[in-house]
């Protein structure tokens, strides 16, 4: 997805998959370019990154002697549609030396994510910007749209140092007034926050808003309530609403009731009742919408064309990276996402040489490598960090049946249920053996990981589930040998899970349900309704991908773990959440366990003890290990990537974080060799 174009309907789509490349150690605080040429290069054939021009100076003894730029640039110059390309280039230009330098022009094709009408899984990997980034070492932070974040000894004051004279693609400058138009004009406005989905809680330790402040027009100073150390992280992974602080004022002015008094004339003019689902739509908040061509960006393409089978971008006049040789990135001309492409049909056009990059299946690994040469493409198996793939919720808060819902509660059901699961099956038949099965809980590259953790009640043994089902009193059975609910009837649950994933993870965990004596049928739902079903409380049992499992991921989120952040995919707790969310005012109080969860996560947000954060991190997940607040399935399959052959700069070996994919890479320098 483009960094510049936020989603509403769509965004649990990234955010189940939002999580960024932050494992072992806490990242550094004060990111540079030794920091970023460290991170850049932890390897041969890695990009190297320095943070500037005299970052690049210093650190190689080089210089860049003149911009260069691509012909279909020059020639609008030409034309006087552009400004030259010196004029173009920001104060603070971050300069990338990629695997090998590139050349100019073509076109590279790929695909959406199934089922959707936005740029999906190719916008992620070639439109995601954000203000910091992670390099190849999946641990260090480096700079980005900003160029240094300094946070203050006490963990309450954050200094954000914005790249002098980065333009968007219509060159109107970037200065700290987006900023602060976004936090006080978007975030803090109660009606545009709650259409945008946008959660102000991710931007402060209490309920009291953090004070932010301009100091010059390329610094912004966050000040919070109380120590807030991990702010810093949500810099890093700004593709969800909760961390999207990079909107273009200038463009937003004109649908905002505080610079317009005609806005909700406007909105209504467009078919809407007020201003703030005009500001929400029509300015490309919601993903595909009529702004969506208007949308300025400082990604490296701007949308062109937005089609049924569709969408197209051309490179950004204005982007603000170069190589080592001076040329302004990126390399390729234009992108084209074709529509509703999956499964064997990816893979055929794939191996037809119809994409030039393109995310296949692991069913279809095998066959793609057996062609690869007469397809002249290669495929890339790049392991995945920062995910459990997939989880199933099972509802704590249902109300629609309040026999069913103490049946849920009681923690022996979800114990049963969750070794009544083959999971070493499901790896088998859908990641082919890649995945690594076990209960919910984080990466083992974490500081917060323990084997008891990811372990608990994960083992297959329908022998103690039906002993523990046994113990609740579900030991009579019907005609038909489902078990029977104390008030008599079938024990029936129903499993809903977005169209976004496989049915044969449900299929198949309905067999071993089903084999204990638990009835269970499957509902597929598009995206949109399930994430509004699920906040509404609709929902028996949620599938969905449990993420954050990373580092920096668990610290800032832990959403499957804690009630604690938007509500659009989590199907564990929708009542607990409200009551969290809302401060006591709505939904329902939970019980002891989970509210000592709550406070355990805000004192591990706030502690600046490194030892003490861990301690706490891991009494939530010890809480998880307990009570199977989630049952986790497989995870960290790796992605079969297919790339053209004549695509260069594509590292050997990459390891994924789902939502922030392969953006850390620098796609931009990305280029089409000349066959």
């Amino acid at each position: 997805m483009r960094k510049d174009i936020a989603v509403g309907s769509l965004i649990g789509i990234f955010m189940c998959l939002v999580t960024t490349l932050l494992l072992a150690a806490p990242a550094k605080e004060t990111p540079g370019a030794e920091d970023a040429a460290a991170a850049a290069s932890a390897g041969d054939g890695q990009l190297q990154v320095y943070t500037t021009l005299t970052d690049y100076l210093e650190a190689t003894g080089r210089t860049i002697g003149k911009y260069n730029e691509a012909p279909m640039l020059a020639t609008r110059v030409a034309a006087g549609e552009l400004p030259p390309v010196e004029d173009r280039i920001p104060e603070d230009v971050m300069v990338l030396d990629p695997i090998e330098i590139g050349e100019y022009g073509g076109r590279l094709v790929g695909h959406a994510y199934p089922g959707t009408r936005t740029w999906g899984y190719l916008g992620i990997v070639f439109l995601y910007e954000s203000f910091l980034r992670t390099g190849p070492d999946a641990n260090t932070i480096i700079p980005n749209l900003a160029t240094n974040v300094e946070l203050s000894a006490d963990g309450k004051t954050l200094d954000l140092y914005m790249r002098r004279g980065v333009n968007w693609s219509d060159g109107t400058p970037f200065t700290a007034d987006d900023v602060m138009f976004v936090y006080h004009d978007v975030l803090l406005n109660d009606e545009l926050a709650t259409q945008m989905g946008m959660q102000r809680q991710f931007w402060s330790p209490t309920d009291e808003p953090a004070e932010v402040v301009k100091i010059d027009d390329y610094h912004v100073r966050f000040t919070f309530p109380e120590p807030y150390p991990v702010a810093r992280y949500h810099f890093t992974f700004e593709l969800g609403l909760e961390g999207k602080i990079i909107l273009p004022k200038h463009y937003f002015l004109d649908w905002h009731i505080k610079y317009n008094p005609d806005a909700d004339s406007i909105a209504k003019e467009k078919g809407l009742d007020r201003w703030y689902e005009l500001f929400s739509t029509w300015g490309a908040i919601t993903g595909r919408t009529q702004g969506w061509l208007q949308f300025p960006t400082i990604a490296p393409y701007v949308v062109t064309e937005d089609e049924p089978g569709f969408i197209a971008a051309e490179r950004n006049p204005y982007y603000w990276k170069v190589d080592t040789d001076g040329n302004q990135l990126p390399y390729i001309d234009r992108l084209l996402a074709l529509q509703n492409i999956e499964g064997e049909v990816a893979a055929a056009k794939a191996m037809a040489g119809e994409f030039d990059y393109a995310r296949a299946s692991l069913d279809d690994y095998v066959l793609l490598r057996e062609n690869e040469k007469a397809g002249n493409y290669k495929v890339h198996l790049w392991n995945v960090v920062g995910s459990t793939h997939f989880g199933l919720q099972i509802n704590q808060t249902y109300a629609k049946d309040l026999v069913l819902r103490d049946i849920f509660r009681d923690v022996r059901f979800r114990r049963a249920l969750s070794v009544a699961i083959n999971r070493d099956e499901i790896n088998e038949v859908l990641f082919q053996g890649l995945g690594v099965p076990g209960q919910a809980t984080v990466s083992p590259k974490t500081s917060f990981y323990e084997e008891e953790f990811a372990g608990a009640y994960a083992d297959y043994d329908p022998e103690s589930a039906n002993a523990m089902l046994d113990e609740m009193g579900l030991d009579k059975r019907d005609g038909e040998g489902y078990r029977l609910r104390p008030d008599g009837k079938r024990l029936s649950v129903v499993i809903e899970y977005g169209n976004f994933f496989k049915s044969t993870m449900f299929e198949l965990t309905k067999e071993y349900w089903e084999a204990v004596g638990v009835e269970v049928t499957i509902v597929e739902r598009s995206l949109s309704l399930a994430f509004k079903r699920y906040p509404a409380n609709e929902v028996e049992i949620g599938g969905w991908a449990q993420d954050d499992t990373h580092e920096m991921g668990f610290l800032t989120l832990h959403n499957f773990f804690v009630p604690n952040g938007w509500d659009g995919y989590n199907n564990t707790w929708p009542l607990w959440l409200q009551w969290r969310l809302s401060g006591g005012e709505k939904g329902e109080e939970p019980p002891a366990e989970v509210k000592r969860n709550i406070e355990r996560s805000k004192q591990m947000l706030a502690t600046l003890d490194a030892e003490e954060r861990v301690r706490l991190g891991k009494e939530i997940l010890r809480s998880q290990a307990e009570n199977i607040w989630v049952i986790g399935l497989v995870g960290y399959p790796p992605i079969p990537i297919v790339t053209r052959a004549n695509l260069r700069n594509i590292p050997e070996e990459v390891l994924l974080s789902q939502g922030v994919e392969e953006s850390y890479l620098s796609p931009s320098t990305f280029f089409l060799k000349s066959e």
